[in-house]
C-alpha cells in the first residue's frame, strides 16, 4: 500500500504549470500564431525586441507558445535553470526573492526570465501569477537556434538586452545612491 500524504494549499499552488517545451502542444503554438498581430504590436513596445522588422517578429512568434497561468501558480522558481523567458500579456505576476519577501509586481508587457536566458545563470527569483494571467513563452534553445539562422536578429536583440540591463543597473545605482543619501541625512 502506498502512503500518500495530503499536500497543503501552498504546495499545490507552487506546482509548476506545464510550460516546459516537452509539454507544449500544437494548440498553444497555434493560439499564439492566431493572435499574431496583437502579440507583435505588444513585442514592439518591449525594449528587448525593439527595432526588428515585421518578418523578424514573425520568426520569433513561430517559436512562441501562449499559456494561461492560474492565480498563485508558479512560472519559475529561484535557483532553477533558465530555459525560457516569458512575456506577460494579461494579468499580473509577483516576483519573490524568498517565500515571504516580495520584490516587485510585473504588469502586462513585462518580460520575465531574460537575464538568465541570455547570461546562462540560474533563476534569480521565484515568479508566480498574482492573478489569472496569460504569458507568451519563448524557449531558450529555440531562440538561440533562431539566432544562428538570423545574425541580424541576434545582433539587434543582444544589443537591446545589453542596453536594457545597463538601464536596470543605472536604476539600481540611483536607488543605492538615494539610500546612501538618506542614511547620511539621518546621521547628520
Amino acid at each position: 500500500m502506498i502512503n500518500e500524504t495530503r499536500r497543503s494549499g501552498q504546495e499545490r499552488r507552487e506546482k509548476p504549470v506545464d510550460i516546459t517545451p516537452d509539454n507544449r502542444n500544437g494548440s498553444e503554438r497555434r493560439e499564439a500564431l492566431n493572435d499574431s498581430e496583437r502579440i507583435i504590436e505588444s513585442m514592439k513596445k518591449i525594449p528587448v525586441f525593439k527595432g526588428l522588422t515585421n518578418e523578424q517578429y514573425k520568426k520569433i512568434l513561430r517559436i512562441c507558445s501562449k499559456k494561461m497561468v492560474p492565480k498563485d501558480h508558479l512560472i519559475c522558481r529561484k535557483g532553477d535553470n533558465s530555459d525560457a523567458l516569458f512575456l506577460l500579456t494579461k494579468g499580473q505576476l509577483k516576483v519573490m526573492l524568498q517565500a515571504n519577501m516580495l520584490l516587485t509586481y510585473i504588469k502586462p508587457l513585462g518580460l520575465v526570465g531574460e537575464i538568465g536566458v541570455f547570461t546562462g545563470s540560474k533563476r534569480t527569483a521565484t515568479v508566480l501569477a498574482y492573478i489569472d494571467s496569460t504569458v507568451i513563452k519563448i524557449n531558450k534553445t529555440e531562440l538561440f537556434s533562431l539566432f544562428k539562422n538570423d545574425c541580424e536578429l541576434s545582433n539587434y536583440i543582444l544589443l537591446n538586452v545589453i542596453e536594457d540591463l545597463a538601464n536596470k543597473l543605472q536604476e539600481d545605482n540611483d536607488l543605492i545612491e538615494d539610500l546612501r543619501n538618506k542614511k547620511r541625512t539621518r546621521i547628520l
